[in-house]
């Protein structure tokens, strides 16, 4: 058995219950589809980096937190997605470094200098 909620999946987990290895890479995969999606949402024109950070962050913090980040303007997206480092009103450092390195990746220019409006609109 994989563990209770494979790579961070919540929905539907109840106290106790073990996975395998594929349900937690099919929940994975559904968890960031649901990320991509809220993405897409936002009707953005985004680098490929931009939006692979945006998902990362959606994965952690869910379409709520997304729009609490964008509610602010694009151009704030990148300072403001320090200020999501705490939990239960403390900093916690895992979450602050994954927050670094969201906004360097959504900093980091893409070699190819593409932009994505959603996924697949190429």
């Amino acid at each position: 058995m994989f563990g209770p909620s494979g790579y961070g999946h919540t929905k539907g987990v109840k106290p106790g219950q073990t996975i395998s290895r594929d349900q937690a890479e099919q929940f994975l995969r559904e968890d960031v589809g649901d990320a991509e999606a809220a993405v897409n949402r936002l009707a953005l024109t985004l680098s490929a980096n931009q939006f692979s950070a945006l998902v990362s962050f959606t994965f952690n913090l869910g379409a709520g937190g997304l729009q609490k980040l964008v509610s602010h303007g694009f151009e704030n997206i990148a300072e403001r997605m320090l200020l999501f480092d705490h939990d239960n009103g403390k900093r916690i450092a895992g979450l602050t470094r994954r927050r670094q390195a969201e906004r360097a990746l959504f900093l980091t220019a893409d070699p190819q200098d593409n932009e994505y409006g959603a996924i697949g609109e190429n």
